[in-house]
């Protein structure tokens, strides 16, 4: 599912999202394409992908590209939000981050 989400979002040269594309293509001609039909996610993934989303606002960058998130940069987060994850939220951040890194590295 976040590879999908992922996926949707990656832009080309000209900064253009897949997803841009695939809503101007559905308004074009009336039909929803399939992969704009991304399933929700279920309980706990739904505020992994949150809390992903939050703590990759930090994401530092190597050079070139997006640096994974780590250890620290997590309890950095969870010092700065007064929030402490349990271990299935951090699997699935972790999960989550891997996924996205993977779809960078396509691009």
């Amino acid at each position: 599912m976040a590879l999908a989400i992922f996926d949707l979002e990656s832009a080309d040269k000209t900064g253009v999202t897949k997803r841009q594309k695939l809503e101007l293509l559905e308004k074009t001609t009336g039909n929803r394409p399939d992969a704009l039909s991304v399933p929700s996610f279920p309980g706990l993934a739904t505020t992994a992908w949150e809390l992903w989303l939050d703590i990759n606002r930090g994401r530092s960058s190597n050079g070139m590209g997006p640096s994974l998130i780590s250890w620290q940069d997590i309890e950095a987060w969870s010092r700065t939000r007064g929030r402490k994850l349990t271990y299935s939220e951090l699997e699935l951040i972790r999960a989550i981050d891997s996924a996205f890194l993977e779809t960078q590295q396509e691009n």
